[in-house]
């Protein structure tokens, strides 16, 4: 996919993205996108943040990997926040992994399931995994080119 820059020139539309074990984790491209055509609502993705315009997070789907036993069917999810932490975009996610309250890490969404627990340590273990078995050449992108 391609869009024209501030100066015409078409360049490539890179997805921001972090993969938490088999669970990925993806930023809407654009801010001007209606939060309809996420998850089905009646607002733009500006209208979501009071602070300016943000970046909705989405549970884009969960590859099947043993931190992440029983989460495959989840998929297009609003995050709402990581471990207790808030989410105005991808950026905010590292801060929040470094916080898991007792070994786990606790995601949130704004509908069902409300909330799923990962295991830190399994996450980590299953990063190298992950890795080779998808043939992933990044586990994350957080800032665009």
């Amino acid at each position: 996919m391609t869009a024209l820059d501030a100066g015409g020139v078409r360049r490539a539309l890179v997805a921001l993205f972090l993969t938490l074990g088999g669970a990925a984790l993806v930023a809407a491209s654009d801010p001007g996108v209606t939060a309809r055509a996420i998850l089905g609502r009646d607002r733009y993705q500006t209208d979501l943040f009071v602070d300016g315009p943000q970046k909705v997070i989405i549970l884009s789907r969960v590859l099947p990997m043993p931190s992440t036993l029983g989460y495959e069917e989840l998929h297009h999810l609003r995050v709402t926040k990581v471990n207790g932490v808030e989410l105005q975009s991808l950026a905010d996610l590292p801060a929040a992994l470094t916080k898991p309250q007792d070994g786990v890490h606790k995601i949130e969404f704004d509908s069902d399931p409300a909330m799923i627990f990962l295991d830190a340590a399994g996450l980590t273990a299953d990063q190298e995994t992950l890795v080779k078995n998808y043939r992933l050449p990044l586990t994350q992108r957080l800032e665009e080119d």
